[in-house]
């Protein structure tokens, strides 16, 4: 069933495609802004991405050592010209 039947059959349906970054490629994005899927992508670890989220993890670290409750915090940033959330 293709993502047009499914928006057809489902009106409320929110589709959300996980994928690792070694499969994505132009043609996934255009089809997701096309579609106006929402996404979540596996990007490798690296050095810069590693210093992108480092502020991040040291807060929600901090926030389980005084708090002893468990966090998510979710972060955007540029890649390449795309905003990655």
């Amino acid at each position: 069933m293709g993502i047009w039947l499914l928006n057809q059959h489902y009106l409320v349906l929110k589709i959300i495609v996980r994928a690792d970054s070694g499969f994505i490629n132009a043609k996934f994005y255009k089809l997701a802004d096309d579609e106006s899927l929402f996404y979540a992508v596996s990007l490798a670890t690296n050095e810069r991405l590693k210093k992108i989220v480092s502020r991040a993890k040291k807060a929600v670290e901090i926030l389980y050592q005084h708090q002893k409750i468990k966090h998510q915090h979710f972060i955007s940033f540029q890649v390449s010209g795309r905003v990655m959330a």
